[in-house]
């Protein structure tokens, strides 16, 4: 993933049901956007609220969960707004490519393990072409955590999977 700065707004709630796909969407913000910030409100224990901020002018807005990205404002170029447009998953005015654009830079999604967390093992999920960038990315979300596993190369089915399996250690 290209540089790029994550903000997360703490207002209590932890985005266990969406982590996976915002772990895609961060990453697909890097390949598109380098240098960007990318800003997590998180709405609720299911909903992500996210602006993504282009160095130089613009910003998008989008609205994630486990099983959908919607697009919905901005203030940017032409080309830009574009981008955004194929930054969507299941969006019901665009059609979005954001999997196939994480697909086809090889990206591969990574649960980060801890063993001191509420929700079990699982901590977060992470987005990365190899192991050392993902580890990399995984200490700098959580520094004390444990390891990571690959999940394999992103895709519906990897999400959905993920979200399952994080849902299921949580809510068991």
């Amino acid at each position: 993933m290209s540089s790029i700065t994550i903000n997360i707004q703490d207002n209590g709630y932890k985005q266990h049901a969406a982590a996976a796909m915002i772990a895609v969407f961060d990453a697909v913000a890097g390949l598109l956007f380098p240098g960007c910030v990318v800003d997590h409100f998180y709405y609720g224990a299911a909903l992500d609220f996210a602006d993504v901020r282009i160095p130089g002018f613009g910003y998008g807005h989008f609205s994630i969960t486990a099983g959908r990205v919607g697009f919905g404002g901005y203030a940017a170029m032409p080309a830009d707004v574009s981008a955004f447009e194929r930054m969507t998953f299941n969006d019901s005015v665009y059609p979005g490519e954001l999997l196939q654009i994480a697909a086809g830079a090889g990206l591969r999604l990574y649960v980060i393990h801890g063993d001191d967390c509420s929700n079990g093992d699982v901590i977060g999920y992470t987005c990365a072409v190899d192991v050392e960038n993902a580890m990399r990315q995984a200490a700098a979300l959580f520094p004390d955590y444990d390891g990571i596993t690959a999940l394999g190369r992103v895709s519906e089915t990897v999400i959905k999977d993920a979200g399952e399996t994080i849902q299921k250690t949580i809510y068991a």
